[in-house]
């Protein structure tokens, strides 16, 4: 760690802390001018002009002309290169699990999904896992800056999974165990947290104030970013919202308590409620429900407006909390899109106390189910950008020799 000196700041912090500022704009913006940077960072002009230099040295931004409608030079524009690096991502789920690459534009590929036991032990899945993510890194030609974990749990800022009540695994130090078999920075995430900075660095989040990302599954918990930054409280576990309660003395939770809002809204939920329909089929799933009340059958209509009323319920008691100024509903029963964002909106209308004035924008997740793999992917992005040392870590990362600049 470097010091700084009591007669000012550390300059080649200041170089570093300037290249994640720029980096952040052109993340944000898409396609942006030398000129939007400045205003988006008050940088100096020519402290913008020496990072992106060295920025485009390093391959990680193109400069594209873009043809003026009078008469003069065309303007630059510069944007991340998608292929400067890659993001590897890993999806520990209840009976799968998922890999895959992500590229700086938020595009997933190699995109695989594997089957687990439920109720399988780390130590009988784990090393099988670290293999396919092997085979993974050695198949990328591109540089890879880590791996993101995502885990349906509460994880510490270790790396350690504290407590996954739906995989039955606790106290396990993922961030550890496959820095040393895999080989490269590991960051470990809950699936909310992961699916929210997809959200705010790919999707619809960008640009956000406050985010807030509400992942409905097997399991329900949101993940919050506030100003560029995860939110995981002081012990990880912020963002549970699946273990407040809805409805006193209601129905028994997998975490022992009663009326929790994913004991009445989470994918099992909508399972039992569907099959007290004598209209349905034994057996059919979560997936399956929400096909049929797309199709317009009653029974499945209803069983899915239940739910999305709890949700809708849930969402006035956060949106109430915090205020955010973009609300996103992903997981797997987002797939029931308008019958679950429409109620959601109507709740948020009439019964959170700021409505009248609120600048609120709730979404469906762009990523739908690869919400979670995309986010994990992120979660790497969102340490290399915190990362204080970004200069030289992607320079070797990329095997260059860059010349040392000279201060802004």
């Amino acid at each position: 760690m470097r010091r700084k000196t009591h007669h000012g700041v550390d300059h080649h912090l200041m170089r570093d802390m300037n290249e994640i500022a720029v980096l952040l704009a052109i993340i944000n913006g898409g396609m942006v001018s030398r000129r939007e940077i400045t205003a988006y960072t008050h940088l100096t002009d020519s402290t913008v002009s020496h990072v992106t230099r060295k920025l485009l040295t390093q391959n990680l931004l193109e400069e594209v002309d873009v043809p003026q409608e009078r008469r003069g030079r065309p303007e630059k524009l510069l944007l991340l290169r998608p292929q400067a690096a890659r993001l590897m991502s890993l999806v520990l789920d209840v009976d799968h699990f998922e890999i895959g690459l992500v590229d700086l534009s938020g595009r997933l590929s190699n995109h695989q999904i594997h089957p687990m036991p439920p109720g399988v032990a780390p130590d009988d899945i784990l090393p099988t896992i670290a293999a396919e993510l092997s085979i993974l890194l050695e198949s990328e030609p591109d540089p890879v800056w880590g791996l993101g974990i995502s885990v349906p749990g509460i994880v510490n800022a270790d790396g350690i999974l504290v407590s996954s009540p739906n995989l039955h695994w606790s106290d396990l130090p993922l961030k550890e165990r496959f820095e040393e078999t895999v080989g490269v920075p590991v960051m470990v995430a809950n699936e909310a947290d992961a699916a929210a900075l997809g959200e705010y660095y790919f999707g619809n989040g960008k640009g956000s104030a406050l985010l807030i990302y509400l992942s409905l599954g097997v399991g329900i918990g949101c993940g919050i970013v506030m100003e560029g930054h995860l939110f995981t409280g002081v012990s990880g576990a912020a963002g549970e919202i699946g273990h407040t309660t809805l409805m006193l003395d209601g129905p028994l939770c997998p975490c022992g308590r009663r009326g929790c809002f994913e004991a009445l809204a989470s994918t099992r939920a909508l399972v039992e409620a569907a099959h007290a329909y004598p209209e349905a089929e034994p057996g059919l799933s979560s997936r399956e429900i929400i096909a049929r009340s797309l199709e317009g059958e009653r029974w499945a209509l209803q069983a899915v407006h239940n739910i999305a009323d709890y949700v809708g319920q849930a969402a006035v008691n956060i949106v109430n909390l915090f205020d955010p100024d973009r609300l996103i509903l992903g997981g797997p029963l987002a797939q029931a899109e308008n019958y679950l964002l429409w109620p959601v909106e109507r709740r948020l209308e009439t019964e959170s106390i700021s409505h009248k004035n609120r600048q609120l924008t709730v979404q469906m997740s762009t990523f739908r189910d690869q919400s979670t793999i995309i986010g994990s992917g992120a979660c790497v992005l969102e340490q290399v950008l915190q990362d204080s040392s970004l200069g030289r870590r992607l320079i070797n990362i990329n095997a260059m020799a860059v010349e040392e600049p000279v201060h802004p």
